[in-house]
């Protein structure tokens, strides 16, 4: 059943998600009783399909906006990731850690070490400003469809870019995340308890592993979006809008793109400015030197002691 559900292509769950929602309007409204029973049985079956309740839902909101839209002028803006902003109102600027800021901000701060991701797949990401010139500019595109709708015009912004990590293991993610950051964090909690202080380690070790749950699906998958309407759009607007409004993602360099992306967590997620970037490369080299030498250490006495009893 679940495969099933996985394989199905978008347009057929959304044509099931339709009929289902259809079925769940009554004389009575939409709070009875019966409805809410009815809802938590048709979202317990359908969210099959989908890799959590959040997709999921967008999904019913869309399917909401379509029937009860009646004569509004209405365009669907689908952005895919959302991460920090390119260049407006400033560059990488971002205020939480959703999806892959939360893997930036950790990676950053040296506590996740192992991921699981598929290192040929694609992850499709787009700046927040980006979307803002798109949701603005769609209003253009709404207006042409100011009759009563039968099918809303979807965008799907898109930029595709490939997450390589230092270091790709084929197998033993288990052993990865195990010897990486497991082990690590018992001992660190070991010896903060010696010293008497609070142990923290193994609950932010926990925490990483809730949120491998949570993107699992999305690193082990990628998805191909139609963007027509979307480019479409970029051609019928003036020279003058495009300049104001830019969503033409084959416009930018992504490189940058991602940079910006970086020192905007660094800012503002961990309030580090960049002037404080000298010492942090000083105290990376210290911690990578430390990183290397303890486990050298650590087999050269083994091997000391192997000798001295043998």
């Amino acid at each position: 059943m679940l495969m099933d559900m996985i394989n199905r292509s978008k347009e057929k769950r959304r044509r099931l998600l339709g009929q289902e929602y259809q079925g769940l309007k009554n004389v009575n409204g939409y709070d009875s009783f019966e409805n809410s029973r009815k809802a938590r049985k048709l979202g317990i079956r359908l969210l099959q399909g989908y890799p959590n309740t959040y997709t999921f839902t967008k999904s019913v909101a869309e399917e909401v906006v379509k029937n009860e839209m009646g004569t509004l002028p209405i365009a669907i803006v689908r952005p895919s990731i959302v991460i920090s902003t390119y260049k407006e109102p400033l560059s990488g600027w971002v205020d939480n850690t959703n999806g892959p800021t939360f893997v930036v901000k950790y990676v950053m701060l040296g506590v996740l070490r192992t991921l699981y991701a598929g290192p040929r797949l694609v992850m499709d990401l787009i700046p927040a400003d980006i979307v803002t010139n798109l949701i603005i500019v769609s209003a253009l595109e709404a207006k042409i469809f100011n009759e009563p709708m039968k099918v809303v015009p979807s965008l799907n912004c898109r930029f595709l870019i490939v997450l390589v990590g230092h270091r790709i293991l084929s197998d033993g993610i288990g052993l990865g995340i195990f010897s990486n950051q497991t082990l690590p964090a018992n001992i660190l909690d070991f010896i903060l308890k010696c010293t008497g202080r609070k142990p923290k380690y193994v609950d932010l070790a926990k925490r990483m592993g809730r949120f491998y749950s949570v993107v699992e699906d999305f690193v082990k998958r990628e998805w191909d979006f139609r963007n027509a309407n979307t480019q479409n759009l970029w051609r019928k607007i003036n020279s003058v809008d495009k300049e104001l409004f830019n969503f033409d993602s084959a416009s930018f360099n992504w490189n940058d793109v991602f940079l910006s992306y970086i020192k905007g967590v660094r800012m503002y997620m961990l309030k580090d400015p960049m002037d404080t970037l000298p010492r942090a490369r000083r105290k990376a080299l210290r911690l990578k030197i430390i990183y290397y030498t303890v486990p050298i250490s650590i087999f050269l006495l083994f091997y000391k002691f192997c000798t001295l009893i043998g």
